[in-house]
């Protein structure tokens, strides 16, 4: 399981493919498992694919203490220099692509391209997620069912009648 130290914190990431660096950054309690091996695989054809567990999500460390969107982008562009990704196609993912956002404006350097999926911009004009949903997105994985989870999520994710 390949981890690199980032201040004092390990990060776990995934590096496949050859070509043009993409970054895929996940969303608010997701991690690196979330991805779609097949969309992962087709991807490599193109791509040097790095996916990545954020700080305190699945393989990655949790410091401990509080952190913002911008300390997430941090870790990210940190990750990037440490396995020599000097830029890359920036790929985030609802609270991901919060994150990739936060990276464009202080990172513009590291960026060839943003591709945004099921995100905002957050801060003040946002509308953030309801107690019910964060409590639903924030639960804890460990122990539970692949059908628990996607039976709680799918309906945050999609209107369904």
């Amino acid at each position: 399981m390949p981890k690199v130290d980032i201040d004092g914190f390990e990060i776990y990431y995934e590096i496949s493919g050859e070509g043009t660096p993409l970054v895929m950054i996940m969303g608010l309690g997701a991690n690196s498992e979330w991805w779609n091996e097949e969309i992962i695989n087709q991807l490599n054809d193109s791509f040097k694919v790095m996916i990545l567990d954020n700080r305190g999500t699945g393989r990655s460390d949790d410091p401990g203490v509080e952190f913002t969107i911008k300390d997430l982008a941090e870790d990210v562009v940190k990750l990037m220099d440490k396995v020599n990704i000097p830029k890359a196609h920036i790929l985030g993912i609802s609270m991901g692509g919060m994150i990739a956002q936060e990276l464009a404006l202080n990172f513009p350097e590291k960026l060839i391209k943003l591709v945004l999926c099921s995100t905002n911009c957050g801060g003040s004009k946002s509308i953030p997620p309801s107690r019910e949903v964060l409590k639903i997105l924030s639960k804890p994985r460990k122990g539970r069912s692949i059908d628990e989870i996607v039976e709680e999520t799918i309906p945050l994710l999609y209107a369904l009648s």
